[in-house]
């Protein structure tokens, strides 16, 4: 824990010399993270006291203690970059919804958290140099039994955004209809990286079919086996505090621009 403390400072500075939060919790067991709703999580943010939580218990079960300004880094980016805010998030999860009619809503959620997790550690390998990438090759070591559609994507999506051999961080026989969707996924990271709602619901269209054959499947989602869902709880309201409170204040409905940018939702891609 005190080496993890001693690189919050660099994760901090990973996104600006500027960036002020208050230091992370720390919990050293599985119960003490449960009692936050992060029980079997790697890490965790809440938004409505900007708080980044870390579960001891499940970086040393998955072996990824040197891996501090990573993760660190990765859960500060929630608060400054993706989804950013309260109100930000509920934007980015209505959009999201409306693509992804007919899914559970707890897939909604996911599918908002990989996209803003994408957004996030490609934005700290790319230009903050950042070793995220160790990060996933650790996971890579620790994914047992068969893995889902939406994860062979996910994981070929960094492997082209990082220039990596098929196989790095995610498995080697990915089908060519899914790599071609993970090509997708990558450009629509980068075109949308200073516009990231407005990519949303695009990302949200590429991964509909793999979300709904997990789903006709029931296999088990990698992502919740390997903790990664660190939004989960996000806009959960605190102990003592009215749920309504959820709602951020004015958020009463959408204007459309902000969720439709007609039908062909690809064209600006073509350039």
């Amino acid at each position: 824990i005190e080496r993890w403390r001693a690189a919050w400072p660099a994760a901090l500075e990973a996104w600006s010399a500027y960036t002020l939060l208050r230091d992370p919790r720390f919990f050293e067991s599985q119960k003490e993270a449960g009692h936050d709703g992060m029980q079997n999580q790697i890490a965790a943010i809440r938004l409505r006291d900007h708080a980044v939580m870390i579960n001891v218990a499940e970086i040393e079960k998955l072996g990824l203690e040197a891996h501090a300004l990573a993760i660190l880094a990765h859960e500060i980016g929630h608060h400054v970059y993706v989804p950013g805010n309260l109100t930000d998030n509920a934007r980015l999860i209505a959009s999201m919804a409306r693509i992804l009619a007919g899914l559970p809503k707890d897939t909604v959620y996911l599918a908002a958290n990989l996209y803003g997790d994408l957004l996030i550690n490609d934005r700290l390998e790319h230009r903050a140099r950042v070793d995220m990438a160790g990060v996933y090759r650790v996971l890579a070591q620790r994914v047992a039994g068969a893995t889902t559609a939406v994860w062979r994507v996910y994981t070929r999506a960094y492997e082209h955004l990082w220039r990596l051999p098929a196989g790095t961080i995610g498995p080697s026989d990915v089908a060519p209809e899914l790599d071609a969707d993970a090509v997708l996924v990558a450009r629509i990271i980068r075109a949308f990286a200073g516009d990231w709602l407005r990519g949303a619901r695009r990302f949200a269209a590429v991964l509909y079919p793999h979300f709904a054959k997990d789903q006709a499947g029931a296999v088990a989602e990698t992502f919740r086996r390997l903790g990664l869902h660190d939004t989960a709880t996000a806009s959960t309201p605190m102990s003592g505090e009215d749920p309504s409170d959820a709602i951020p204040d004015g958020l009463a409905e959408f204007d459309d621009a902000e969720l439709d940018d007609g039908d062909d939702i690809f064209g600006d891609l073509d350039d």
